[in-house]
């Protein structure tokens, strides 16, 4: 069986409100001090690393209808590829069953080579005769027409006929020439079968002539220089004077 005891307070005052009143404790009154909270140690920091590649994602497969699209493009370049191949081959063998053609320069135009010189007079060439107004060259008979037909009758006179007097018919009566004897002792030393050649050309004075005179005798030849003047005389043209080319 349980009474209930009913509470009662204690009273204020009165006589049993020492005794009644609850005792005061100081100590326990105070509000208990929080602990200090610990000392927490700092982490250390860690060294840096490379930071972790993302995980591999698989692609997405193709859609079927991109694969079949990619398969016949790669159709397409490989066709074209082959049709290149195909063309260059075709090429080749054209070329090289085509024959080239090479075009072949024209060959110059013969030039006909120049005939070789003939051999001067005194090399026993012929004395090829000249008539210029700048030079007459020659061995025949002359002529008293002019001045060089009158040298080359003179120099006829001296080695072709071998006759002073004929050479001297040529020359003026008053000419410083040597008289018809003097002009055969000088023939006469000439051996026979002489021939001669005459180069005759204008000199700086009218009336002179520059006279070259060449005399063969088989394999040996001299040379003479002469100025030699002429005159008109009674409408012939006659030697006036003969001197050395070197006097």
């Amino acid at each position: 069986m349980t009474t209930n005891i009913p509470s009662r307070s204690a009273p204020t005052d009165g006589r049993w409100a020492p005794v009644l009143s609850r005792p005061s404790y100081p100590e326990l009154n105070k509000p208990e001090p929080e602990p200090e909270p610990e000392p927490v140690a700092e982490p250390s920091p860690e060294p840096a690393t490379a930071p972790a590649p993302p995980p591999a994602v698989a692609p997405p497969k193709p859609a079927a209808h991109a694969t079949t699209g990619r398969r016949f493009a790669m159709y397409g370049i490989a066709a074209a590829t082959a049709a290149v191949a195909v063309a260059a081959i075709s090429l080749a063998v054209q070329k090289a069953t085509t024959p080239e053609t090479i075009i072949v320069p024209a060959p110059p135009s013969p030039v006909a080579a120049p005939a070789p010189e003939e051999p001067g007079f005194a090399a026993g060439g012929p004395c090829a005769p000249i008539t210029t107004p700048a030079k007459v060259r020659g061995n025949g008979p002359g002529g008293t027409d002019s001045g060089p037909s009158a040298i080359l009758a003179f120099e006829h006179a001296y080695y072709a006929t071998r006759s002073g007097a004929k050479a001297r018919e040529v020359v003026t009566p008053d000419a410083s020439v040597s008289p018809v004897e003097t002009i055969q002792q000088g023939i006469d030393t000439v051996p026979v079968g002489t021939v001669h050649c005459v180069t005759i050309t204008p000199h700086a004075e009218p009336g002179k002539f520059n006279v070259e005179i060449v005399a063969r005798q088989q394999a040996n030849s001299s040379s003479y220089r002469q100025i030699i003047t002429t005159a008109p005389v009674e409408g012939r043209t006659l030697i006036t004077k003969i001197t050395s080319a070197s006097s």
